[in-house]
């Protein structure tokens, strides 16, 4: 599964990576204390097509109900899922 970030979040990531002389297990403990909504989005995005993948029938409305999040966001990250997998070869 691929995740889409911004320019400013990648930077961050290199940074945190940097910071850690080049530890990537330490960098990683370091980049959720430091950015935790960004962790937090990932996880509420792997749940969503996790959930969708489970129960290809199963509704927005239901999704949101069950993972506490806007429905923007569940049809954003799917949106976002079926961009990149019409990109993929």
């Amino acid at each position: 599964m691929s995740f889409v970030f911004s320019h400013v979040e990648y930077c961050d990531m290199h940074f945190v990576y940097g910071f850690c002389d080049g530890n990537a297990r330490a960098a990683v403990d370091k980049y959720q204390r430091r950015f935790p909504e960004v962790v937090r989005t990932i996880n509420t995005r792997e749940n969503i097509l996790e959930m969708v993948q489970r129960s290809p029938r199963l509704s927005t409305r239901r999704m949101v109900s069950r993972l506490g999040v806007s429905r923007m966001q569940v049809w954003r990250t799917l949106h976002e899922e079926v961009h990149v997998k019409c990109l993929e070869p």
